[in-house]
């Protein structure tokens, strides 16, 4: 049976670099989201600490709950230094995944979609050839 192998993709390292960087930022923004969630709760806001944690970790729009949270008491806790980092860092790691992802998905589902035209030649018997011949040998 001489079957050939479709393409598979390989993210460059343009693709992997802005993934990654994308993915360090967005720690760098959870673990200034906890601190955030923490000063809310040091001033007496558990309701609101504990959903935008648990929302953070599950959904990530506890993010943005923090940050409009944060934002509105940032003056009164003394916390505009933190949320300016946090918002930066959270921005910035949305735009180095959404850059990478936009590079990467298209040749990734181009590359799927070959895998399954090749899958579909290979059912229907036009990517293999077998000839019999008439005392039984190949």
């Amino acid at each position: 049976m001489n079957t050939m192998e479709a393409p598979t993709y390989t993210p460059t390292g343009l693709e992997l670099g802005l993934l990654g960087i994308g993915g360090l930022l967005g720690l760098v923004a959870l673990v200034l989201g906890i601190v955030v969630a923490v000063k809310m709760l040091k001033n007496g806001q558990t309701v609101v600490a504990v959903i935008s944690m648990i929302l953070m970790f599950c959904t990530g729009i506890g993010h943005f709950i923090a940050l409009i949270f944060g934002w509105m008491k940032s003056r009164e806790w003394n916390i505009k230094g933190l949320m300016t980092a946090y918002t930066v860092s959270l921005l910035l790691s949305i735009g180095f995944l959404g850059a990478g992802y936009a590079i990467m998905l298209p040749k990734l589902i181009r590359s799927a979609q070959q895998q399954m035209q090749q899958l579909e030649r290979e059912a229907n018997g036009a990517g293999t050839v077998d000839v019999e011949m008439g005392d039984g040998s190949p």
